[in-house]
């Protein structure tokens, strides 16, 4: 629980800091997990959310991110973390600025997973996305993560993909 709570200090941090012409962008959606923890092999529904913020004039984001899924036989993983992203426009097709993009980059946080007793530990990862603006302000996402993790003891509790696909809603710039 600790480690959750300071996710969430971090994320408080980057919003007061955050300039307010920066981009910022807001995603939700859900997908299938494949985090398989030690208890589990099997595919899951999961959510999404993610917080992302422009670092500077140039193509790199900042971003804060939480996932997981419910499944009982899974280990419950939920999954909290940081982002930064490469974020590079695909094409130069549409004059309103309204083209779609694609992201990449590494991830670091930390995992709770129930493997007969609720335990916290690191995580580490990757991202590879698609944004789609549908306005200035609205669009629609793709994107999956790949996860893993081990306890404090090297076992490893979790590894795998989770694809997920929602709706973006850009708040500043």
């Amino acid at each position: 629980m600790k480690k959750m709570t300071a996710v969430a200090v971090v994320v408080a941090l980057l919003g007061y800091f955050s300039r307010a012409d920066a981009e910022t962008t807001f995603r939700l959606g859900g997908g299938l997990n494949n985090n398989s923890a030690r208890v589990s092999d099997g595919t899951a529904l999961g959510v999404s959310g993610a917080l992302d913020f422009s670092l500077g004039d140039g193509p790199w984001m900042l971003g804060v991110f939480g996932e997981g899924n419910f499944d009982e036989a899974a280990g419950k993983p939920l999954l909290a973390g940081l982002n930064v992203f490469y974020k590079m426009s695909v094409g130069s097709t549409h004059s309103d600025g309204l083209d779609p993009k694609i992201y990449i980059g590494p991830s670091i946080g930390v995992a709770s997973i129930d493997v007969g007793e609720r335990k916290s530990t690191w995580l580490l990862g990757g991202t590879l996305g698609a944004e789609f603006p549908l306005s200035k302000r609205f669009g629609l996402f793709g994107n999956g993560k790949y996860s893993w993790t081990n306890d404090k003891d090297g076992i490893e509790l979790m590894k795998g993909f989770s694809a997920h696909a929602g709706v973006m809603f850009h708040l500043g710039n």
